[in-house]
């Protein structure tokens, strides 16, 4: 899974630097081969797994939210929030929108909701 995590590094450099068609791509890359490793491999840790994914479908969503894409961002962290729940239980309180909302703050507002703070995507420690 190291390359899926190179992968979703280099995202959030791509990202950083104002390149949001690059970070997307990568993501992509990332999540597409972060699912296969996930089916075939009888020694992932499958909790892990599940939440690295889970915070590259969050990354992914920050990007379509820079590209205008919506509802797509909204279905993305949806489907991680599902991840994340599957991890660590419906009661606790770490889901992926609380995660989306919860990253290194910066001066600007999110296009979701200009009341919010615009977050930073976050980078997977292997």
């Amino acid at each position: 899974p190291i390359v899926a995590v190179l992968l979703n590094n280099l995202a959030v450099l791509h990202f950083e630097m104002g390149e949001s068609l690059q970070a997307k791509a990568a993501l992509e890359q990332s999540l597409e081969l972060q699912k296969s490793l996930l089916k075939v491999s009888n020694t992932l840790d499958a909790e892990y797994a599940l939440y690295q994914i889970g915070t590259t479908m969050s990354n992914l969503a920050m990007v379509l939210e820079v590209q205008e894409e919506f509802e797509t961002a909204i279905n993305l962290l949806q489907e991680a929030q599902t991840m994340y729940e599957s991890v660590e239980g419906d009661g606790d309180k770490n889901s992926a929108f609380e995660n989306f909302g919860s990253g290194l703050l910066t001066g600007s507002t999110s296009k979701l909701n200009p009341s919010l703070p615009q977050i930073r995507m976050q980078d997977v420690v292997a």
